[in-house]
């Protein structure tokens, strides 16, 4: 009998799936709006105009505290049920040992922290997933994205140019989280930290400062450099989270 996965489970609970999308998805519309609750009021021509910036401030903050709840919710089901079986997975693969005979040897602690580590993976894991659809939307349409902030045609044609070179390898960016959360979850916070610092220190400020002398378009360069770091560091921590997870793995079979 063919075994259940994580793919399965989403299958069959593909409801909650987008139903969690969805509940993100009014987040991620509403919260930016709060932002301009307070230059509403500060144009506002009249008491009158005024009043009714407050009541639609307060409906989109309430709206957005909602949505937020709904989306905490569903995703924590989403993830507990996920959990269940990837633990079990990592039991029968990785561990090669029965759950009964951790639980002779008293290695009870040991599986709660396992189940924890594995729930922080997987929470980085649906935000890789958040992050390849919030990716795809502003490539697709960032004047829309752009438009929350500005009416002006000209700076609208600018940034939407610009916003689609700066967010170029945000959709890979949940990777490095992932892997940094992993290295924290295996007790090696260091590679964590070198990751973290990589990023924007290593590459970010010195591409920003080289790439201008080497492309046409200046201002455009500069934004050019957010996704060459990041697909720098990306390749780099993919580099080091295969070497040390290998070597996390070869300390738990030896152990």
């Amino acid at each position: 009998m063919k075994k259940a996965t994580v793919n399965d489970y989403f299958r069959h609970h593909w409801v909650k799936l987008m139903l969690f999308a969805l509940f993100t998805a009014a987040v991620s519309f509403f919260a930016p709006l709060k932002n301009f609750q307070l230059k509403w009021l500060i144009d506002s021509k009249s008491k009158q105009e005024a009043l009714g910036y407050m009541g639609l401030g307060f409906l989109i903050t309430f709206t957005s505290w909602f949505f937020e709840r709904l989306s905490r919710r569903s995703f924590t089901k989403l993830a507990c049920g996920a959990v269940e079986q990837v633990r079990g997975q990592v039991m029968e693969r990785v561990l090669r040992r029965p759950v009964s005979q951790y639980q002779r040897e008293g290695d009870a602690a040991y599986l709660s922290l396992l189940t924890t580590d594995l729930r922080t993976l997987y929470d980085d894991y649906y935000m890789s997933l958040f992050n390849i659809a919030f990716w795809g939307g502003i490539m697709l349409f960032p004047k829309a994205f752009a438009g929350i902030f500005t009416p002006d045609a000209e700076l609208l044609a600018f940034t939407a140019k610009a916003l689609r070179i700066y967010c170029g390898a945000l959709f890979i960016f949940g990777i490095q989280i992932a892997c940094q959360m992993t290295f924290v979850s295996i007790g090696n916070a260091p590679c964590s930290i070198i990751v973290a610092i990589l990023r924007k220190f290593v590459l970010l400020i010195p591409l920003i400062f080289i790439l201008p002398h080497i492309l046409p378009d200046r201002t455009m360069a500069v934004y050019t450099a957010e996704p060459v770091a990041d697909t720098l560091a990306v390749i780099f921590t993919m580099v080091m989270f295969g070497t040390q997870f290998r070597k996390a793995l070869k300390k738990l079979e030896e152990a």
